[in-house]
């Protein structure tokens, strides 16, 4: 029970950051002979940074919390392709 109450606070205080790669999240920091992947995430996705341990950082999107190097993150959100100019016929000066 007080493991539920724990994860639901740290989700709570989470900051949002975005991937700058493509990886996966590890269910345990890394070092742990046990470790499994949990989740893919791709890059350029959202993510709730929850807290970082050393050079790694506690993740969570959709339901899953996974670790990552910490490098792998940014707090800049990525720009955003603008819309495309109105189609339209071509311009030919006279």
């Amino acid at each position: 029970m007080l493991m539920l109450l724990l994860t639901l606070v740290s989700a709570a205080h989470a900051e949002d950051v975005w991937m700058t790669q493509a990886a996966d999240l590890n269910r345990w920091p890394a070092g742990t002979d046990a470790n499994v992947v949990v989740k893919a995430v791709a890059t350029d996705e959202k993510v709730q940074l929850v807290t970082r341990r050393g050079d790694e950082v506690r993740l969570y999107i959709r339901g899953t919390f996974g670790w990552v190097d910490a490098a792998l993150i940014t707090d800049v959100a990525p720009e955003t392709e603008a819309d495309p100019p109105p189609v339209g016929l071509p311009f030919t000066p006279r």
